[in-house]
Order: C-alpha cells, then structure tokens, then sequence
C-alpha cells in the first residue's frame, strides 16, 4: 500500500449550495477531520472573544466595526484583523500537522502556496440554493432569496477585503463544481476521486 500524503481540501461555496455537506462528506470517506465552524471557535479563544458572539458576524467585514465594543482602537489591530489574523494562524497550524477539510474563512487565499492543496469552489442555480435555505431554514422563498444574497454578498466583501481578489473567480481554484448538477454524492465522488488521484490516498 502507497504511503499516505499530505494535503488539504479548500471549499468556497455559495450559500446554499451544501457545501457544508458537501466537504463533510468528503472529510469521512477520506477519513480526515472537517473544519468549518470549528476554524472560528479556535481563533475566538486564542483571542478571548466570546465565540457565540464572534459567529454572528462570521466571514463579515462587519466585525471590524465592532471594535470599539472590546475597547480596541480604529487601525491595523482592529477586531476584524485580530480575529482573521488568528483564523490564518489556526489554518496554517492544521494543515501543518494534518491532512485535512477547510470551509471557507479564505481557507484557500490563506493556503496559496502550498503545492499539497486542492481549491474547491461549489456552486448552483439561485433556485436551488433558494429550495435548500428554504428547507434548512423553515422560511419563505422571499426570505431564503433575500438570506442568500446577503450571504453571498457578504462573504464576497471578505474575501475581497484580505485578498483584494474575488471570491468566486475561477484563479486560485482547481474545481468548480455545479452542486444542483451532481448532487452531494456525486460531487463527493468526483473530490474523493480527485484527491486519490492527486496525492496517492488508498481507501481505508
């Protein structure tokens, strides 16, 4: 049997578009672990701030604002930079000790260098995005409509802000992946299958 090598998953995903399941998915077929919210809760307590807090203004510009709320001043070391500084720190830390699946928090912008990654973005047809929100949600389709382009929008906003790229740009990815096209299952398939190929994982 090959020796496993090292890498690391990166998925960028519009809301809506089960990314979340997606790389969940992904993360137990390749046997490693799965980071998504786990990412911010790691950064909020190498800063001290209130994680529950911290996840309402999640992947938001927003957060630079609330500054002034933790009696930190206007500047470089704003609460939005602390919090994305130790967000960075915690990525690089996992991928330095593990092989592994990142969601979103510029997982990808942040690992750009490293020749062992695989940068995933997964999107669908608004409609479908919508009938997801709608489902997970419990919500109106002019609510889902309107949560999703928000999201959306604000998730652009962040990633532009510390890379100056756009988030959903084809550069810096390796695939793109129509959701509503493949299912969870078959985008799985088709990562799973990428993976293996790319850096020699066996299957378990």
């Amino acid at each position: 049997m090959r020796e496993l090598q090292h890498f690391a998953v990166t998925i960028a995903r519009l809301s809506g578009a089960k990314g979340h399941d997606i790389g969940k998915l992904l993360s137990r077929r390749l046997g490693v672990n799965f980071y998504d919210k786990e990412l911010l809760e790691r950064a909020a307590r190498r800063t001290g701030i209130d994680t529950e807090f911290m996840s309402q203004h999640d992947e938001s510009v927003e957060r630079r604002f609330l500054a002034p709320l933790f009696g930190i001043e206007n500047g470089s070391d704003t609460l939005e930079d602390r919090l994305f500084n130790k967000e960075a720190e915690v990525i690089q830390d996992l991928y330095e000790k593990e092989s592994c699946v990142l969601i979103g928090r510029l997982s990808d912008y942040i690992l750009r260098n490293k020749k062992d990654v695989i940068n995933v973005y997964i999107y669908a047809p608004e409609d479908f995005r919508v009938d997801t929100i709608m489902a997970q949600n419990g919500i109106t389709r002019k609510d889902a409509r309107k949560l999703i382009r928000e999201k959306d929008e604000t998730r652009e906003n962040y990633y532009k802000f510390y890379s100056m790229n756009h988030w959903n740009q084809k550069k810096g990815k390796d695939i793109m992946i129509d959701s509503e096209s493949f299912g969870v299952e078959g985008c799985v398939d088709i990562l799973e299958a990428a993976v293996r190929s790319r850096f020699s994982v066996e299957k378990t």
